[in-house]
């Protein structure tokens, strides 16, 4: 049972090298914000977003009835996101910033969809 816990630690930190959350670097570059107060926040952005009727204005570039469906921080920068518009899937990278007044900023750098 050791074992296999130790095996399980050592994947979760395997799996989390690239996460905001354990990446004190990144987390001094919005030091106005807790990793979990920078992830809540754009959370909240991304996902009200998919409120629109024609789907969320940050996936514009790739047509109508996008939503995001799920998102991990990378670092300071970048955010992958897992979208669809319920027939099709795909995976996308973005770049964000945080304005002086608390507010994300994104652009979409990047995407890729799936058959």
């Amino acid at each position: 049972l050791k074992d296999s816990i130790a095996q399980l630690v050592v994947a979760q930190n395997h799996n989390a090298y690239f996460s905001l959350t354990f990446n004190r670097d990144a987390q001094q570059a919005h030091s106005d914000f807790s990793p979990v107060e920078l992830q809540n926040l754009l959370e909240d952005y991304i996902f009200s977003a998919n409120d629109n009727p024609n789907g969320s204005p940050l996936l514009h570039s790739l047509g109508s009835d996008w939503i995001i469906n799920k998102i991990h921080v990378v670092n300071h920068q970048w955010i992958l996101a897992d979208f669809t518009n319920g027939t099709q899937w795909g995976d996308a990278l973005f770049l964000f910033q945080i304005n002086g007044n608390g507010k994300p900023h994104l652009r979409l750098l990047n995407h890729v969809m799936y058959p």
